[in-house]
């Protein structure tokens, strides 16, 4: 589904990704893990058009992504949930939702998208005529990924969904990843607990000083000794 060929990514004239490499397959749920600074969001950033590569390439669905504007992505069938949440807080919460359909023409199927919305964010349905200023860091949490899943995405790419979360909300957020996993929507995931990071993972790969250092499968690098040394405090 998406293919990232040898990109090489500078941020404000600095080197942060450095020829990478990887591939994410319909249907997975693929993990990058790394240690801060590592480049992941910059990673993110650049396959959502919001920074471009200055070499490689990177492909979506067969067809070259790398040059198109950010909207054009989104559209393609992409959904980036950014690190911080970004939600719209003067915008209630049903508003916030609507925004995260703006590519999609047929009123009855974004209709029928918030009611599927609300069914799996209950909070959100309680609280859709609220600001979501208003709403907890979790409940916020939850509106942007229910935002992005708004826009129906073949691939949905999230950067830190659980920072800044109590550990009973960072479950929470897991246990929604896994039902939009089983829903069959395809996961791209930058997650700062490596060992959820790398049990939810078909694959994942370690990005360290912007080179991948490492991949296979989560369960497989769950077992690396450098991984449970670097990552894992073992």
């Amino acid at each position: 589904m998406l293919e990232v060929k040898k990109i090489s990514v500078s941020y404000l004239g600095v080197p942060v990704i450095r020829e990478v490499s990887f591939k994410v397959e319909e249907g997975q749920m693929v993990s990058i893990v790394g240690s801060n600074g590592a480049g992941k969001s910059t990673l993110l950033k650049t396959i959502s058009g919001l920074l471009r590569p200055l070499s490689g390439e990177i492909i979506f669905l067969g067809k070259r992504i790398d040059t198109l504007p950010p909207y054009a992505i989104t559209s393609a069938g992409i959904s980036h949930i950014p690190e911080g949440r970004k939600i719209f807080a003067k915008l209630s919460v049903s508003d916030n939702l609507l925004v995260g359909a703006h590519t999609r023409d047929s009123k009855s199927e974004v209709q029928k998208s918030l009611e599927e919305i609300y069914t799996l964010f209950s909070i959100l349905k309680e609280r859709k005529d609220q600001r979501g200023e208003t709403l907890s860091g979790g409940e916020q949490q939850m509106l942007a990924i229910a935002r992005g899943l708004m826009s129906k995405p073949k691939l949905m790419m999230l950067d830190e969904p659980s920072l800044g979360l109590m550990p009973s909300l960072s479950v929470k957020v897991i246990e929604i990843l896994k039902r939009i996993s089983s829903n069959g929507t395809t996961i791209l995931l930058v997650e700062q607990k490596v060992k959820d990071a790398l049990e939810l993972a078909d694959r994942a790969y370690v990005l360290q000083t912007g080179s991948i250092v490492q991949e296979g499968t989560g369960a497989d690098l769950l077992k690396s000794d450098s991984i449970r040394k670097a990552y894992l405090g073992m």
